[in-house]
């Protein structure tokens, strides 16, 4: 079932990540926003999926979204900004969609990482960043 998960998590990444990033010779970051999640599966017993969505650069996050309750689909358009060095951006994106629950323990509904290699491909194709070696 696991397997399933992530495949659907993976699947959604086109959706789920809105990439932008802002170059300034001065300040350095990497703005990310979270779109939606879609198709969740059944989490609670007696509900739907609570879901929130973490963001982690290398070290710096979490970032954690708003829940959304009892829901097999989530719209959020927030972001989050990663201020780094550019040593820091092109470290491994991890995104986690987890399940919020009352009582114990909060499960991990599915994750990806996006490996800094990628990130930087994107950046650069979409964005039009030059990368600068530090």
């Amino acid at each position: 079932m696991a397997n399933g998960i992530r495949d659907k998590v993976a699947k959604m990444e086109q959706e789920m990540m809105d990439k932008t990033a802002t170059h300034d010779p001065q300040i350095k970051s990497l703005e990310v926003t979270i779109k939606a999640v879609r198709h969740l599966p059944k989490m609670d017993r007696f509900g739907k999926c609570d879901p929130y969505v973490t963001f982690t650069l290398g070290e710096q996050g979490p970032y954690q979204s708003s829940i959304k309750f009892k829901v097999y689909d989530a719209d959020y358009d927030e972001s989050f900004t990663f201020e780094a060095p550019w040593a820091v951006i092109r470290k491994n994106l991890h995104i986690s969609v987890m399940d919020w629950d009352r009582i114990g323990s909060d499960e991990k509904v599915g994750d990806i990482i996006v490996i800094g290699d990628t990130l930087t491909k994107w950046l650069h194709n979409e964005v039009g960043w030059k990368t600068e070696e530090v």
